[in-house]
C-alpha cells in the first residue's frame, strides 16, 4: 500500500517539524521516502526517512512543500491507518 502525502510551511520562516506517525498494528514494513520528483512513485533518486521510534524532524524552508510516499504491508483484514 503507498499513500501519498505533502507537508508544507506556509509561514514567513524556516520551521522544523516533527513527524511522527502512529501506525495501526495491521500494517507492518513501513517507509517514508521524499517523493522528490513528486511523481507519487518510488523512484531510484527518492530519499527514504530513516525514522527514530516512528518519527522523524523535517526541515523546512520558507513557502516549502515537500511530497511524502508512505509505504507498507497490510494485513488482508487491515482497518486502516493514520498519522498526526
Amino acid at each position: 500500500m503507498n499513500w501519498v502525502n505533502v507537508l508544507s510551511n506556509t509561514s514567513y520562516s524556516d520551521q522544523t517539524v516533527e513527524l511522527t506517525l502512529d501506525v495501526s498494528p495491521t500494517l507492518s514494513n513501513l517507509k517514508v521516502y521524499q517523493d522528490l520528483n513528486k511523481n507519487g512513485i518510488v523512484d531510484s533518486g527518492d530519499t527514504q526517512l530513516i525514522l527514530d521510534n516512528m518519527s522523524a524532524q523535517i526541515k523546512l524552508g520558507q513557502s516549502e512543500n515537500i511530497q511524502f510516499i508512505v509505504q507498507a504491508l497490510s494485513d488482508a483484514n487491515g482497518k486502516g491507518w493514520r498519522y498526526g
